[in-house]
Protein backbone atom coordinates (compact mmCIF):
# COMPACT_ATOMS: atom_id res chain seq x y z
CA UNK A 1 0.00 0.00 0.00
CA UNK A 2 1.42 3.39 -0.99
CA UNK A 3 1.28 6.17 1.54
CA UNK A 4 1.28 9.84 0.65
CA UNK A 5 1.19 12.84 2.93
CA UNK A 6 -2.09 14.71 2.51
CA UNK A 7 -0.23 17.93 1.73
CA UNK A 8 1.58 16.21 -1.12
CA UNK A 9 -1.72 15.22 -2.70
CA UNK A 10 -2.92 18.82 -2.63
CA UNK A 11 0.43 20.05 -3.98
CA UNK A 12 0.15 17.78 -7.00
CA UNK A 13 -3.37 19.02 -7.61
CA UNK A 14 -2.32 22.69 -7.40
CA UNK A 15 0.56 22.05 -9.78
CA UNK A 16 -1.80 20.52 -12.32
CA UNK A 17 -4.39 23.30 -12.16
CA UNK A 18 -1.75 26.03 -12.45
CA UNK A 19 -0.63 24.97 -15.92
CA UNK A 20 -3.68 26.33 -17.82
CA UNK A 21 -3.27 29.76 -16.17
CA UNK A 22 0.40 29.93 -17.11
CA UNK A 23 -0.44 28.99 -20.71
CA UNK A 24 -3.09 31.69 -20.86
CA UNK A 25 -0.69 34.26 -19.45
CA UNK A 26 1.91 33.39 -22.10
CA UNK A 27 -0.72 33.81 -24.80
CA UNK A 28 -1.68 37.19 -23.33
CA UNK A 29 1.96 38.37 -23.37
CA UNK A 30 2.34 37.21 -26.98
CA UNK A 31 -0.78 39.14 -28.07
CA UNK A 32 0.40 42.29 -26.30
CA UNK A 33 3.84 41.97 -27.89
CA UNK A 34 2.24 41.89 -31.33
CA UNK A 35 0.17 44.95 -30.48
CA UNK A 36 3.24 46.79 -29.20
CA UNK A 37 5.10 46.04 -32.43
CA UNK A 38 2.21 47.41 -34.42
CA UNK A 39 2.24 50.57 -32.27
CA UNK A 40 5.58 51.42 -33.73
CA UNK A 41 4.36 51.25 -37.30
CA UNK A 42 3.77 54.81 -38.52
CA UNK A 43 1.14 53.76 -41.07
CA UNK A 44 -1.29 52.52 -38.38
CA UNK A 45 -3.82 55.07 -37.24
CA UNK A 46 -4.62 55.70 -33.58
CA UNK A 47 -8.06 54.11 -34.07
CA UNK A 48 -6.51 50.94 -35.45
CA UNK A 49 -4.09 50.85 -32.54
CA UNK A 50 -6.95 51.02 -30.05
CA UNK A 51 -8.72 48.17 -31.87
CA UNK A 52 -5.57 46.05 -31.71
CA UNK A 53 -5.30 46.70 -27.98
CA UNK A 54 -8.93 45.76 -27.48
CA UNK A 55 -8.69 42.54 -29.50
CA UNK A 56 -5.55 41.46 -27.62
CA UNK A 57 -7.25 42.13 -24.29
CA UNK A 58 -10.42 40.26 -25.25
CA UNK A 59 -8.43 37.28 -26.51
CA UNK A 60 -6.43 37.12 -23.30
CA UNK A 61 -9.59 37.47 -21.22
CA UNK A 62 -11.20 34.59 -23.10
CA UNK A 63 -8.15 32.41 -22.51
CA UNK A 64 -8.10 33.32 -18.82
CA UNK A 65 -11.81 32.56 -18.50
CA UNK A 66 -11.33 29.14 -20.10
CA UNK A 67 -8.41 28.44 -17.78
CA UNK A 68 -10.48 29.51 -14.79
CA UNK A 69 -13.23 27.05 -15.71
CA UNK A 70 -10.66 24.27 -16.00
CA UNK A 71 -9.10 25.34 -12.72
CA UNK A 72 -12.42 25.16 -10.87
CA UNK A 73 -13.28 21.77 -12.39
CA UNK A 74 -9.84 20.28 -11.68
CA UNK A 75 -9.63 21.77 -8.20
CA UNK A 76 -13.03 20.35 -7.29
CA UNK A 77 -12.11 16.91 -8.57
CA UNK A 78 -8.67 17.00 -6.88
CA UNK A 79 -10.18 18.06 -3.58
CA UNK A 80 -12.92 15.43 -3.84
CA UNK A 81 -10.42 12.65 -4.60
CA UNK A 82 -8.08 13.79 -1.82
CA UNK A 83 -10.96 14.07 0.63
CA UNK A 84 -12.18 10.56 -0.18
CA UNK A 85 -8.67 9.11 0.17
CA UNK A 86 -8.21 10.93 3.49
CA UNK A 87 -11.61 9.70 4.65
CA UNK A 88 -10.56 6.09 4.06
CA UNK A 89 -7.41 6.34 6.17
CA UNK A 90 -7.40 4.85 9.65
CA UNK A 91 -4.31 7.02 10.29
CA UNK A 92 -5.51 10.59 9.82
CA UNK A 93 -2.00 11.87 9.03
CA UNK A 94 -1.52 9.94 5.80
CA UNK A 95 -3.49 8.80 2.79
CA UNK A 96 -3.74 5.14 1.85
CA UNK A 97 -3.80 4.87 -1.94
CA UNK A 98 -4.49 1.33 -3.26
CA UNK A 99 -2.20 0.00 -5.97
CA UNK A 100 -4.95 -0.35 -8.53
CA UNK A 101 -8.16 1.32 -9.62
CA UNK A 102 -10.31 -1.72 -8.71
CA UNK A 103 -9.03 -1.60 -5.14
CA UNK A 104 -9.68 2.14 -4.94
CA UNK A 105 -13.13 1.79 -6.46
CA UNK A 106 -14.09 -1.03 -4.12
CA UNK A 107 -12.77 0.83 -1.09
CA UNK A 108 -14.68 3.97 -2.06
CA UNK A 109 -17.75 1.91 -2.88
CA UNK A 110 -17.89 0.32 0.52
CA UNK A 111 -17.28 3.57 2.37
CA UNK A 112 -20.42 4.86 0.66
CA UNK A 113 -22.28 1.63 1.43
CA UNK A 114 -21.41 1.99 5.11
CA UNK A 115 -23.10 5.38 5.16
CA UNK A 116 -26.20 3.87 3.51
CA UNK A 117 -26.33 0.63 5.53
CA UNK A 118 -28.65 2.00 8.21
CA UNK A 119 -30.95 3.91 5.89
CA UNK A 120 -34.53 2.65 5.48
CA UNK A 121 -34.45 3.00 1.69
CA UNK A 122 -31.90 2.30 -0.99
CA UNK A 123 -31.95 3.99 -4.38
CA UNK A 124 -31.80 1.82 -7.44
CA UNK A 125 -29.56 1.43 -10.35
CA UNK A 126 -26.01 1.54 -11.59
CA UNK A 127 -22.99 3.32 -10.20
CA UNK A 128 -22.72 6.03 -7.62
CA UNK A 129 -19.90 8.58 -7.71
CA UNK A 130 -17.59 6.05 -6.09
CA UNK A 131 -18.35 3.23 -8.51
CA UNK A 132 -20.96 1.61 -6.35
CA UNK A 133 -23.85 -0.27 -7.84
CA UNK A 134 -27.04 0.49 -6.01
CA UNK A 135 -29.72 -2.09 -5.47
CA UNK A 136 -33.49 -2.03 -5.42
CA UNK A 137 -35.52 0.62 -3.67
CA UNK A 138 -37.14 -0.53 -0.47
CA UNK A 139 -40.04 1.36 1.05
CA UNK A 140 -39.34 0.12 4.56
CA UNK A 141 -36.86 -2.03 6.43
CA UNK A 142 -36.60 -3.49 9.92
CA UNK A 143 -32.84 -3.87 9.76
CA UNK A 144 -29.81 -3.04 7.58
CA UNK A 145 -30.43 -4.21 4.06
CA UNK A 146 -33.21 -3.91 1.51
CA UNK A 147 -35.94 -5.94 -0.15
CA UNK A 148 -33.43 -8.31 -1.72
CA UNK A 149 -31.89 -9.30 1.61
CA UNK A 150 -35.31 -9.58 3.20
CA UNK A 151 -36.29 -11.97 0.41
CA UNK A 152 -33.17 -14.09 0.98
CA UNK A 153 -33.81 -14.29 4.72
CA UNK A 154 -37.44 -15.27 4.20
CA UNK A 155 -36.55 -17.92 1.61
CA UNK A 156 -33.80 -19.42 3.76
CA UNK A 157 -35.92 -19.50 6.94
CA UNK A 158 -38.80 -21.15 5.09
CA UNK A 159 -36.54 -23.72 3.41
CA UNK A 160 -34.88 -24.70 6.68
CA UNK A 161 -38.21 -24.97 8.47
CA UNK A 162 -39.25 -27.53 5.89
CA UNK A 163 -36.19 -29.55 6.91
CA UNK A 164 -37.18 -29.26 10.59
CA UNK A 165 -34.23 -27.00 11.28
CA UNK A 166 -35.57 -24.18 13.39
CA UNK A 167 -32.82 -23.97 16.01
CA UNK A 168 -31.28 -20.60 16.89
CA UNK A 169 -28.31 -21.12 14.53
CA UNK A 170 -30.24 -22.78 11.74
CA UNK A 171 -28.34 -20.92 9.02
CA UNK A 172 -25.11 -22.63 10.12
CA UNK A 173 -21.85 -21.35 8.64
CA UNK A 174 -22.37 -18.49 6.17
CA UNK A 175 -19.87 -17.38 3.52
CA UNK A 176 -20.15 -13.84 2.20
CA UNK A 177 -18.24 -14.51 -1.04
CA UNK A 178 -17.90 -10.89 -2.15
CA UNK A 179 -18.30 -8.91 1.02
CA UNK A 180 -18.86 -5.19 1.44
CA UNK A 181 -20.28 -2.84 4.04
CA UNK A 182 -23.81 -3.48 2.79
CA UNK A 183 -23.88 -7.28 2.85
CA UNK A 184 -21.70 -7.58 5.95
CA UNK A 185 -23.88 -5.17 7.93
CA UNK A 186 -26.91 -7.29 7.06
CA UNK A 187 -25.23 -10.59 7.97
CA UNK A 188 -23.89 -9.21 11.25
CA UNK A 189 -27.49 -8.34 12.10
CA UNK A 190 -28.38 -12.02 11.55
CA UNK A 191 -25.87 -13.39 14.07
CA UNK A 192 -28.57 -15.05 16.16
CA UNK A 193 -29.28 -17.30 13.17
CA UNK A 194 -25.69 -18.10 12.21
CA UNK A 195 -23.04 -20.32 13.82
CA UNK A 196 -20.15 -18.64 12.00
CA UNK A 197 -19.61 -15.91 9.41
CA UNK A 198 -16.73 -15.81 6.93
CA UNK A 199 -16.54 -12.67 4.76
CA UNK A 200 -14.19 -12.57 1.76
CA UNK A 201 -12.89 -9.63 -0.27
CA UNK A 202 -10.10 -9.43 -2.85
CA UNK A 203 -9.14 -5.94 -1.67
CA UNK A 204 -6.68 -5.66 1.26
CA UNK A 205 -7.71 -2.05 1.88
CA UNK A 206 -11.37 -3.04 1.98
CA UNK A 207 -10.66 -5.88 4.39
CA UNK A 208 -8.84 -3.45 6.67
CA UNK A 209 -11.74 -1.00 6.56
CA UNK A 210 -14.26 -3.76 7.34
CA UNK A 211 -12.15 -5.04 10.22
CA UNK A 212 -12.03 -1.56 11.67
CA UNK A 213 -15.74 -0.93 11.26
CA UNK A 214 -16.98 -4.26 12.62
CA UNK A 215 -14.29 -5.02 15.21
CA UNK A 216 -16.77 -4.66 18.09
CA UNK A 217 -19.58 -6.55 16.33
CA UNK A 218 -17.89 -9.73 15.12
CA UNK A 219 -17.83 -12.85 17.28
CA UNK A 220 -14.57 -14.69 17.99
CA UNK A 221 -15.42 -17.33 15.37
CA UNK A 222 -16.24 -14.77 12.65
CA UNK A 223 -13.59 -13.88 10.05
CA UNK A 224 -12.91 -11.24 7.41
CA UNK A 225 -10.43 -12.61 4.87
CA UNK A 226 -8.54 -11.24 1.87
CA UNK A 227 -8.44 -13.62 -1.06
CA UNK A 228 -9.02 -14.08 -4.76
CA UNK A 229 -11.37 -16.82 -5.99
CA UNK A 230 -9.07 -17.31 -8.97
CA UNK A 231 -6.56 -18.75 -6.48
CA UNK A 232 -7.42 -22.45 -6.32
CA UNK A 233 -5.72 -22.85 -2.92
CA UNK A 234 -7.74 -20.13 -1.19
CA UNK A 235 -10.00 -21.45 1.62
CA UNK A 236 -9.11 -25.07 0.89
CA UNK A 237 -11.10 -27.57 2.96
CA UNK A 238 -13.59 -24.92 4.08
CA UNK A 239 -17.31 -25.60 3.67
CA UNK A 240 -20.37 -23.49 4.37
CA UNK A 241 -24.08 -24.12 4.76
CA UNK A 242 -25.01 -20.87 2.98
CA UNK A 243 -23.14 -18.74 0.44
CA UNK A 244 -24.17 -15.18 -0.43
CA UNK A 245 -22.80 -13.69 -3.67
CA UNK A 246 -24.01 -10.08 -3.41
CA UNK A 247 -23.16 -8.34 -6.73
CA UNK A 248 -20.05 -10.51 -6.83
CA UNK A 249 -20.36 -11.26 -10.55
CA UNK A 250 -20.20 -7.58 -11.48
CA UNK A 251 -17.17 -6.93 -9.27
CA UNK A 252 -15.04 -9.81 -10.59
CA UNK A 253 -13.65 -7.84 -13.54
CA UNK A 254 -11.92 -5.50 -11.11
CA UNK A 255 -9.82 -8.30 -9.64
CA UNK A 256 -9.93 -11.39 -11.89
CA UNK A 257 -11.09 -10.32 -15.37
CA UNK A 258 -13.02 -12.94 -17.36
CA UNK A 259 -13.26 -15.34 -14.41
CA UNK A 260 -17.05 -15.07 -14.29
CA UNK A 261 -17.64 -18.36 -16.12
CA UNK A 262 -15.73 -20.24 -13.42
CA UNK A 263 -16.93 -18.49 -10.28
CA UNK A 264 -19.85 -20.82 -9.52
CA UNK A 265 -17.82 -24.01 -9.94
CA UNK A 266 -15.33 -22.40 -7.57
CA UNK A 267 -17.93 -21.44 -4.97
CA UNK A 268 -19.77 -24.77 -4.85
CA UNK A 269 -16.52 -26.43 -3.78
CA UNK A 270 -17.20 -24.70 -0.45
CA UNK A 271 -20.93 -25.42 -0.28
CA UNK A 272 -22.16 -28.45 1.63
CA UNK A 273 -24.58 -30.83 -0.13
CA UNK A 274 -28.04 -29.38 0.35
CA UNK A 275 -26.55 -25.95 1.05
CA UNK A 276 -27.98 -22.75 -0.40
CA UNK A 277 -26.34 -20.32 -2.82
CA UNK A 278 -27.89 -16.86 -3.21
CA UNK A 279 -26.80 -14.76 -6.19
CA UNK A 280 -27.66 -11.06 -6.23
CA UNK A 281 -27.09 -9.13 -9.45
CA UNK A 282 -28.04 -6.21 -11.65
CA UNK A 283 -29.45 -6.93 -15.11
CA UNK A 284 -27.24 -5.19 -17.71
CA UNK A 285 -28.77 -2.00 -19.10
CA UNK A 286 -28.30 -3.28 -22.63
CA UNK A 287 -30.84 -6.04 -21.90
CA UNK A 288 -33.62 -3.56 -21.08
CA UNK A 289 -35.67 -1.79 -23.75
CA UNK A 290 -36.40 1.92 -23.19
CA UNK A 291 -40.12 2.68 -23.14
CA UNK A 292 -40.02 6.48 -22.94
CA UNK A 293 -37.83 9.50 -23.59
CA UNK A 294 -36.74 9.43 -19.95
CA UNK A 295 -35.63 5.78 -20.08
CA UNK A 296 -33.84 6.39 -23.40
CA UNK A 297 -31.87 9.11 -21.63
CA UNK A 298 -31.17 6.80 -18.71
CA UNK A 299 -29.65 4.25 -21.06
CA UNK A 300 -27.59 6.93 -22.78
CA UNK A 301 -26.32 8.20 -19.43
CA UNK A 302 -25.16 4.66 -18.60
CA UNK A 303 -23.37 4.32 -21.95
CA UNK A 304 -21.58 7.65 -21.64
CA UNK A 305 -20.65 6.92 -18.03
CA UNK A 306 -19.04 3.63 -19.06
CA UNK A 307 -17.29 5.34 -21.99
CA UNK A 308 -15.72 7.81 -19.55
CA UNK A 309 -14.56 4.98 -17.31
CA UNK A 310 -12.93 3.19 -20.25
CA UNK A 311 -11.32 6.37 -21.64
CA UNK A 312 -9.83 6.95 -18.19
CA UNK A 313 -8.13 3.57 -18.48
CA UNK A 314 -10.27 1.97 -15.77
CA UNK A 315 -12.47 -1.11 -15.78
CA UNK A 316 -16.25 -0.95 -15.85
CA UNK A 317 -18.45 -2.88 -13.47
CA UNK A 318 -19.51 -5.86 -15.60
CA UNK A 319 -22.86 -7.35 -14.61
CA UNK A 320 -24.34 -10.49 -16.19
CA UNK A 321 -27.99 -11.30 -17.02
CA UNK A 322 -30.26 -13.32 -14.79
CA UNK A 323 -30.64 -15.98 -17.51
CA UNK A 324 -26.85 -16.35 -17.71
CA UNK A 325 -26.79 -17.08 -13.97
CA UNK A 326 -29.46 -19.75 -14.48
CA UNK A 327 -27.37 -21.53 -17.12
CA UNK A 328 -24.20 -21.39 -15.08
CA UNK A 329 -25.86 -22.80 -11.96
CA UNK A 330 -27.30 -25.73 -13.90
CA UNK A 331 -23.79 -26.67 -15.01
CA UNK A 332 -22.54 -26.93 -11.41
CA UNK A 333 -25.40 -29.17 -10.21
CA UNK A 334 -27.38 -26.51 -8.39
CA UNK A 335 -31.16 -26.76 -8.42
CA UNK A 336 -32.83 -23.38 -8.81
CA UNK A 337 -35.59 -23.06 -6.26
CA UNK A 338 -36.51 -19.41 -6.84
CA UNK A 339 -35.49 -16.53 -9.10
CA UNK A 340 -37.01 -13.12 -8.52
CA UNK A 341 -36.50 -9.61 -9.84
CA UNK A 342 -37.22 -6.10 -8.59
CA UNK A 343 -37.57 -3.08 -10.92
CA UNK A 344 -35.05 -0.32 -10.39
CA UNK A 345 -36.49 3.15 -9.81
CA UNK A 346 -34.46 6.23 -10.71
CA UNK A 347 -34.83 9.77 -9.39
CA UNK A 348 -33.26 12.95 -10.73
CA UNK A 349 -30.63 12.76 -8.00
CA UNK A 350 -29.65 9.22 -8.98
CA UNK A 351 -29.38 10.12 -12.68
CA UNK A 352 -27.13 13.08 -11.87
CA UNK A 353 -24.91 10.84 -9.78
CA UNK A 354 -24.38 8.60 -12.82
CA UNK A 355 -23.33 11.65 -14.86
CA UNK A 356 -21.00 12.70 -12.07
CA UNK A 357 -19.20 9.37 -12.34
CA UNK A 358 -18.26 10.40 -15.88
CA UNK A 359 -17.10 13.83 -14.73
CA UNK A 360 -14.91 12.26 -12.05
CA UNK A 361 -13.05 10.31 -14.74
CA UNK A 362 -12.17 13.34 -16.91
CA UNK A 363 -8.84 14.14 -15.16
CA UNK A 364 -7.65 10.63 -16.10
CA UNK A 365 -8.30 11.11 -19.84
CA UNK A 366 -5.09 10.91 -21.93
CA UNK A 367 -6.08 13.95 -24.00
CA UNK A 368 -7.14 17.32 -22.55
CA UNK A 369 -9.15 18.32 -25.61
CA UNK A 370 -11.06 15.05 -25.49
CA UNK A 371 -11.76 15.60 -21.79
CA UNK A 372 -13.05 19.12 -22.49
CA UNK A 373 -15.39 17.92 -25.22
CA UNK A 374 -16.67 15.10 -23.03
CA UNK A 375 -17.27 17.58 -20.22
CA UNK A 376 -19.42 19.66 -22.56
CA UNK A 377 -21.42 16.60 -23.58
CA UNK A 378 -21.92 15.55 -19.96
CA UNK A 379 -23.24 19.04 -19.20
CA UNK A 380 -25.55 18.78 -22.19
CA UNK A 381 -26.75 15.37 -21.04
CA UNK A 382 -27.39 16.75 -17.58
CA UNK A 383 -29.55 19.50 -19.07
CA UNK A 384 -31.46 17.04 -21.27
CA UNK A 385 -32.31 14.77 -18.33
CA UNK A 386 -33.38 17.60 -16.05
CA UNK A 387 -36.92 17.94 -17.35
CA UNK A 388 -38.01 14.28 -17.83
CA UNK A 389 -36.19 13.31 -14.62
CA UNK A 390 -37.24 16.22 -12.44
CA UNK A 391 -37.16 15.92 -8.67
CA UNK A 392 -40.84 15.06 -8.40
CA UNK A 393 -40.67 12.19 -10.91
CA UNK A 394 -39.15 8.70 -10.87
CA UNK A 395 -38.69 6.27 -13.72
CA UNK A 396 -38.47 2.48 -13.68
CA UNK A 397 -35.78 0.92 -15.85
CA UNK A 398 -34.02 -2.42 -15.59
CA UNK A 399 -34.01 -4.61 -12.52
CA UNK A 400 -32.01 -6.29 -9.79
CA UNK A 401 -32.43 -10.01 -9.22
CA UNK A 402 -31.91 -12.77 -6.66
CA UNK A 403 -31.40 -16.39 -7.69
CA UNK A 404 -31.78 -19.05 -4.97
CA UNK A 405 -30.14 -22.41 -5.70
CA UNK A 406 -29.65 -25.61 -3.71
CA UNK A 407 -26.44 -27.58 -4.15
CA UNK A 408 -27.18 -31.16 -5.23
CA UNK A 409 -23.82 -32.71 -6.18
CA UNK A 410 -25.21 -36.26 -6.34
CA UNK A 411 -28.00 -35.42 -8.81
CA UNK A 412 -27.68 -36.54 -12.42
CA UNK A 413 -26.56 -33.98 -14.91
Amino acid sequence: MRRFNFAAVLLVGLSAIGQPLLAAQRNYDRQMSVAAHELGAPQISSVQLQLNHTMATLTAAHELNTAAVRLIRTAATSFDNAHRMFKLCPDQNVCDVPYSFPEAAMAHMNTTQLENAQKPTKEAGGYTQDGETAGNTSSSSQEPGDLLFQFIAHHLDKSLEQRDRSDTTSWGTVLDAGTGMHSLAWLVAQQKKTAKLVAVTASPSQAEALQQQFKDKLRPQDEILTGDWADSTFLSNFQADVIAADYLIGAIDGFSPYFQDRIFSRLVQHLKPGGWLYVVGLEPFSNSEPTSKATELLQQVARVRDACILLAGHRCYREYPQEWVHRQLEQVKCRMDASERWPNVYSARQVERQIQVGRDKLPFFPDTQLADEMAKYLDQLSQETRKPCSNDQTHSFGFDYVVCAEHQPESSS
